[in-house]
């Protein structure tokens, strides 16, 4: 028996589950195809962007997810043998918190509680199909989506599939968009730790020689981090066993005193990737699937909660008119492109100046850090920009000018130690 519905939805992680909830406000048919199974034990620090944050308050989750997540009201960037740094604080920006930090597997939990439990969405069309995706096949007026579950195969017939399955996305090979992979010899190491001064909902982004490092406030009194690291650097001594605390406090400073209990809980490689073309007949990418980003910057995950909901308002948008849910595959390709490229150049810049050994390079990196530390608009912007605040009037074409054009004269895909494609 096949299944119908208006929106497929396949991976039903962190960015599918978040559109399944977005979708709910509309007269829209969804099923979310996805084998399950995770059961909120990925223990990563995941920072949530301002953006991500109203995001989750429009769609009535934020009293859930901020039950365990901590605010961040400073951001302070410097390098390892550096003179410059930059604070950007939540009061220079005109809000009470530059973003939140909280668990993936919290996150997840949250979201698939809501998913599970919610009668409103089980009576208004919504199916959850514990599956693993197969085949996908686009026919004139639909997409047939084959998969295997638990109890035998399942073939779901939607008007428009979204690929929200993660860098490795069956539904991008199906539609058969390229994916362009960037050269990254990163592994990430993600886990807690207690410092000895409390962190007063500061967040540091530390350029080390070791690779950038994330600490960021998690409850009153513990932090997480997420450590990018070259693979053989990774594999050295220092970063095995009872070394690897000595390590982390001494590429991280003093600034908040002695780090206590380092309990290091994920190492994976990292995979950095995008899809030059995000759409296809009745089929679009949203997350990972379109961008796997580099987590310095945080910018991958709140990415793709832009994708949702860029995705969702069109959606929303066409339901109400009573259109195919197809019609919004232009547009939705020509709404986020912006956004991701300057995601991408974001990331890579970071990367190429603060992570370069090249000489002069990381001298004229921390000059900028310096000068942003002490240009207002800029650094409004530069926030606004990392926040997925939107540009303020008055100061947004100018600041985003500014700082595009410097990102973009910075970045370079040849760059041999940034992340050059292949």
């Amino acid at each position: 028996m096949i299944r119908r519905c208006d929106v497929a939805v396949v991976g039903g992680g962190l960015v599918g589950a978040t559109l399944a909830q977005a979708l709910r406000r509309w007269p829209l048919s969804v099923a979310v195809i996805d084998p399950g199974g995770g059961g909120g034990a990925d223990a990563r620090s995941l920072a949530l962007s301002f953006g991500s944050a109203r995001l989750y308050r429009t769609l009535g989750l934020w009293d859930e997810v901020e039950r365990d997540a901590a605010a961040i009201t400073e951001v302070h960037v410097s390098r390892r043998g550096g003179f410059g740094f930059t604070r950007i604080r939540a009061g220079e920006c005109g809000v009470d918190a530059l973003g939140y930090v909280t668990s993936a597997g919290s996150l997840e939990r949250r979201l698939n509680e809501a998913l599970d439990s919610d009668a409103e969405l089980r009576t208004s069309g919504f199916e959850r199909i514990r599956a693993v995706v197969e085949s996908v096949e686009v026919r004139s007026g639909e997409t047939l989506v084959a998969a295997a579950g638990p109890d035998g195969p399942v073939t779901v017939a939607a008007r428009l599939v979204v690929g929200a399955d993660g860098a490795d996305s069956a539904v991008r090979r199906a539609a058969g968009l390229p994916i362009r992979v960037h050269r990254c010899d990163h592994v990430a190491f993600a886990g807690d730790l207690s410092p000895e001064r409390p962190h007063r909902g500061r967040a540091f982004e530390r350029f080390t020689e070791c690779g950038p490092l994330a600490v960021l406030p998690r409850g009153e009194e513990r932090c997480g981090f997420v450590w990018a690291v070259p693979e053989p650097v990774a594999d050295e001594p220092d970063f095995e066993g009872p070394r690897f605390p000595k390590r982390l406090a001494e590429m991280f400073g003093g600034r908040l005193g002695e780090l206590r209990d380092v309990e290091r809980r994920v190492r994976h490689p990292l995979r950095v990737s995008h899809a030059p073309r995000i759409t296809a007949p009745r089929t679009v990418l949203v997350g990972n699937a379109a961008n796997a980003l580099h987590p310095v910057g945080a910018q991958g995950f709140n990415l793709g909660l832009r994708d949702v909901e860029a995705l969702a308002r069109l959606l929303g948008d066409a339901s109400v008119d009573g259109a195919d849910p197809a019609s919004v595959v232009a547009r939705y390709a020509m709404a986020r492109r912006a956004d991701h490229a300057m995601a991408r150049v974001l990331t890579a810049s970071l990367l190429g100046i603060y992570g370069s050994r090249a000489p002069l390079v990381p001298a004229l990196g921390a000059a900028g850090l310096f000068a942003l530390d002490r240009l207002g608009p800029a650094k409004r912007g530069f926030a606004n920009l990392t926040m997925g605040a939107g540009w303020r009037r008055g100061e947004g074409a100018g600041a985003r000018a500014a700082l595009g054009g410097a990102l973009r004269g910075a970045w370079s895909e040849r760059e041999g130690e940034g992340l050059g494609a292949r």
